[in-house]
């Protein structure tokens, strides 16, 4: 296996890693990701939330 290959694997491994720590799941039903902005906003200081499966996720 050359090193650009180990590279490459280990950049997506702490890709995957990084990205599934910023993903807060919460248990406030939603209809859209309007819904979610207020929420998220007092749990991150963030406005960036999503409705995914009639639940807000927030991301940091």
């Amino acid at each position: 296996m050359s090193n650009f290959s180990v590279f490459l694997i280990a950049l997506l491994f702490c890709s995957v890693f990084i990205l599934s720590e910023a993903q807060i799941y919460t248990s406030k039903e939603c209809n859209g990701s309007s819904e979610c902005y207020s929420h998220c906003e007092g749990i991150t200081g963030k406005r960036s939330g999503k409705c995914i499966n009639k639940k807000c996720v927030c991301y940091r």
